[in-house]
């Protein structure tokens, strides 16, 4: 990462002080442990709010998607309940500003994936789930993981579908309810049919273009530009897969890489739409990299490509508490102002959750 001045440090510094903070995919797979609560400590002040990878794909647990899903749920509430100076449960936009007010880090659950809402049917294309999932405190769901779901296709599948008749029920039901429909994992045309079904704006919470790198998991750019039209947010990522450039795969992307991109979303879509979603596993000792492991080798090993575990991560974007650091850095050092940087930082997400979530 480039040096910048003592001046531009004590600015960003400044300005991260005033903003509130989103990491809109914080990838904390599987358990809430006491390690994680650890984790969370030690990024209080640094992030506002976490959008936590609840349930990842939801693809190992077969008929008890829907158990597990609550399951992990549930360690969030026992997380909070626990570690109440450290951790504070975001249900609604009130909740993102106490959390801030407060010194906490405020806790969104996210499921990357359907699998709790189709296992747990008790009726062909049932989708009363969603809506207790909600009333639970999920707040974003990928309809699609990277493979093929009953719901629609993910990016990976060799001659991908959209949405399926149960999908589209299970978009207009989100819609109801005013959870947030997020397709960084679905299909081109299941992209598509999402920016069609959906009344409300969609989000792409981690991904980039595919004009730069070209990863099944990064986007066209005719759909970057759509979900800003729609309204929507596209989150910056720092998975190295997805940074790769012309360079060999094996070489670990760099942070100006991340802004490579990142400037590249801005100039294509605009910086009202333009967020972060770091998608850095990190806080469990066994859960994100034995699970990113079992995808890089044998589930999708397209996505991950020649990656290693090691470098799996952008340099000086792999651990949380430096994430928010170094791109606010980086931004000053690019010449944004204070009011595009807070925008990057979280005000374009709680756009999207002013607009799309609903009371209870």
């Amino acid at each position: 990462m480039s040096k910048i001045s003592k001046a531009e440090e004590e600015r960003a510094l400044s300005i991260r002080r005033e903003a509130i903070t989103i990491d809109g995919d914080c990838a904390i797979h599987g358990k809430i442990s006491p390690f994680n609560a650890g984790f969370f400590k030690g990024v209080q002040g640094v992030i506002n709010v976490a959008v936590v990878t609840t349930n990842s794909c939801t693809a190992y647990f077969g008929p008890d998607n829907f158990r597990e899903g609550v399951r992990r749920i549930s360690a969030i509430y026992n997380a909070v309940n626990n570690h109440p100076e450290t951790l504070k449960l975001v249900s609604t936009v009130d909740d993102i500003y106490k959390a801030k007010k407060e010194g906490k880090v405020g806790i969104v659950p996210y499921f990357q994936g359907s699998g709790a809402v189709t296992s747990g049917a008790i009726k062909v294309h049932d989708t009363s789930l969603v809506e207790v999932l909600y009333r639970l405190g999920l707040r974003m769901m990928i309809p699609t993981y990277n493979w093929r779901t009953p719901l629609g296709d993910g990016c990976i599948e060799r001659k991908p579908s959209g949405l399926s008749k149960y999908g589209i029920k299970v978009i207009e039901e989100m819609n109801r309810v005013g959870m947030i429909v997020d397709v960084s994992h679905c299909s081109d045309p299941g992209v598509q049919d999402c920016l069609e079904v959906s009344k409300d704006p969609i989000v792409m919470s981690h991904a980039h273009s595919r004009s730069l790198t070209d990863n099944p998991r990064n986007k066209t750019d005719e759909h970057l530009k759509a979900v800003a039209e729609k309204g929507g947010v596209v989150g910056a990522a720092a998975f190295s897969p997805i940074l790769m450039n012309q360079r060999k795969k094996t070489d670990r992307p760099t942070i100006d890489d991340f802004f490579r991109h990142m400037e590249y979303l801005i100039n294509l879509i605009g910086i009202d739409h333009v967020a972060i979603g770091s998608d850095v596993g990190e806080g469990d000792v066994d859960v994100p990299h034995d699970m990113m492991e079992l995808h890089a080798r044998v589930l999708s090993p397209e996505v991950y490509l020649e990656c290693q575990k090691e470098t799996w991560f952008a340099k000086d974007l792999d651990r949380h508490s430096i994430i928010m650091p170094n791109i606010t850095k980086g931004l000053v050092a690019r010449g944004y102002s204070d009011q595009d940087i807070k925008k990057v930082l979280g005000e374009n997400w709680i756009r999207i959750y002013k607009r799309i979530w609903k009371p209870i």
